[in-house]
């Protein structure tokens, strides 16, 4: 009977480990200090984005995109964009969901074309890249930045944010049957290069690393204490042929280093590879595990240990 009432704990106590462990977090910076995550939104471009990919090779810099299904590129029906998702899977990149049309969240949840937004464009890079993917980041941030972000930064607070993010994170259960358990990660930014701004005439490079001395400055940040998702866009000319040589130079010269975002977060990028994920814990700490069953054979230990001295003190005492 007793034996029993163990078995039982122990599974619990593993079950409610297995939840936490896959469980929907929201990021704005890396979890280690002195990382740089570079992050692109919007593509694929057919032109641009190939040109990117050539000189993230050649620099060996790993980079994650939020992709549409479609914008500046069509997944469904253009072979070129499927192509060059593939590349970007092929050569070491991550691929993250940007919605498939790419309409802020707040709208398409009101007009109703949310749950088409997230489920199209997964069945499509399913269908493409044999993945689905697990970062989402919200077209231009709805439903990402909370109530004390936004009074930090000075802007409105929306409340529908957090029927998004409940959404997103798997609880969509509460705002309409039709949602599926998604259990995305939302990635959000904490430096914006504002490279989207720039037409290389009137608005330059000079506007870009203003942008990014408001947050990386030295009198703002540090690599020893400091960590950086970087927002910047694929589908300009501008941001591939200048902004992207000149921040990257200008991120190394800081001392930062440039890593994928996997890393950056410790958070496996797609859904069919989860049982190799790196737990990050509420103390912002990574703590690396070759496998989660790994992880659950350590709790299962630690949590037997602490019912037999349970037990053991309730015998004696």
């Amino acid at each position: 009977m007793h034996f029993n009432k163990l078995l039982k704990y122990l599974l619990l106590s593993s079950s409610l480990y297995a939840v936490n462990a896959n469980s929907a977090q929201i990021f704005n910076e890396c979890i280690q200090p002195g990382q740089v995550a570079l992050t692109f939104d919007d593509g694929p471009d057919k032109i641009q984005t190939p040109k990117l990919l050539d000189y993230l090779k050649a620099e060996n810099i790993k980079a994650t995109f939020f992709v549409n299904g479609k914008n500046f590129g069509n997944i469904e029906n253009s072979t070129d964009t499927q192509e060059i998702i593939r590349r970007q899977i092929s050569e070491g990149h991550e691929v993250g969901s940007h919605t498939f049309f790419h309409k802020p969240c707040f709208i398409a949840y009101e007009e109703g074309s949310l749950k088409e937004n997230i489920e199209r464009l997964e069945k499509d890079l399913k269908e493409v890249i044999n993945f689905t993917p697990r970062f989402f980041r919200p077209p231009q941030g709805q439903g990402g930045f909370s109530e004390e972000y936004c009074k930090k930064i000075q802007i409105d607070y929306d409340p529908r944010t957090e029927i998004i993010r409940g959404i997103l994170s798997g609880d969509g259960y509460k705002y309409g049957s039709d949602y599926g358990d998604y259990d995305y990660d939302i990635i959000l930014w904490n430096a914006d290069s504002e490279d989207w701004k720039c037409d290389g005439k009137d608005i330059t490079i000079d506007h870009v690393m203003e942008s990014l001395e408001y947050s990386m400055g030295p009198d703002k940040a540090d690599p020893s204490t400091n960590s950086f998702i970087l927002l910047m866009h694929d589908v300009k000319n501008y941001t591939v042929d200048v902004v992207v040589p000149t921040v990257v130079k200008t991120i190394r010269e800081k001392g930062y280093n440039i890593v994928p975002l996997s890393e950056c977060i410790g958070r496996s990028p797609y859904r069919e590879n989860l049982n190799t994920i790196t737990k990050v814990n509420t103390s912002h700490e990574i703590q690396d595990s070759s496998s989660y069953k790994d992880n659950i054979f350590k709790i299962l230990i630690f949590t037997f240990s602490s019912v037999v001295i349970s037990i053991m003190f309730n015998l004696f005492y």
